[in-house]
């Protein structure tokens, strides 16, 4: 009887030994499973600087506002010669006479809405080519979404690592250091992820 239960004890034994190396291995191997990995998304690049001189609507926009630009230079000459020729007038007149008022008058009003004309065009001026700027980059936007469907690519970014920041003078240096704090890509392979060509193809197309 004892040597039955002993056999009987060391049969259970054998089997819970053989139970609990079996789990062991089933721990073990779900551990070295490793978690699947997320499906690499294709990225794709756009050089600003690039597709903006390549782009026929920005360089006949910054055409335009050159051209508006010199238009008022030549205005801000002529009023310039104008306020010149009242104060030469002013230097010859005698003082208290009537002539001389009126001239003094002409030049003091004259002299004030200068400035005041001057920084309202250029002001003007700004504005209009920022607004430019804001159309062609919804237009490249735009271009970007199209050439990325028709490519299959998920992520199109601004390709900024090309600008270098060697040997540059103070103001340079503070515009590299805004420009580093926003830069959005340090490396780009190249004509392997650059589409900033097909971009500029599909803008002019339009």
């Amino acid at each position: 009887m004892r040597n039955i239960t002993h056999g009987r004890v060391t049969a259970f034994g054998l089997i819970s030994v053989c139970i609990v190396m079996s789990l062991t291995s089933l721990i073990h191997a779900t551990r070295t499973i490793e978690a699947p990995q997320a499906a690499p998304t294709p990225v794709a690049v756009v050089d600003w600087l690039r597709v903006t001189e390549s782009l026929n609507s920005w360089t006949e926009a910054k055409a335009a506002l050159n051209s508006e630009r010199q238009s008022l230079e030549q205005e801000l000459d002529q009023k310039l010669v104008e306020i010149e020729n009242l104060s030469d007038q002013l230097q010859v007149l005698s003082r208290g006479t009537p002539t001389y008022d009126e001239t003094a008058r002409q030049f003091g009003e004259m002299s004030a809405q200068f400035q005041g004309w001057k920084e309202f065009h250029n002001q003007r001026l700004v504005a209009k080519e920022l607004i430019e700027q804001i159309k062609v980059y919804n237009s490249i936007c735009d271009a970007a979404q199209a050439v990325a469907d028709q490519e299959g690519y998920w992520l199109v970014l601004w390709d900024d690592s090309a600008s270098k920041t060697a040997n540059l003078d103070q103001q340079q240096l503070e515009d590299a250091a805004q420009m580093i704090s926003t830069r959005m890509v340090l490396y780009a392979a190249g004509a392997k992820v650059d589409i900033t060509q097909k971009v500029v193809d599909y803008l002019n197309s339009q």
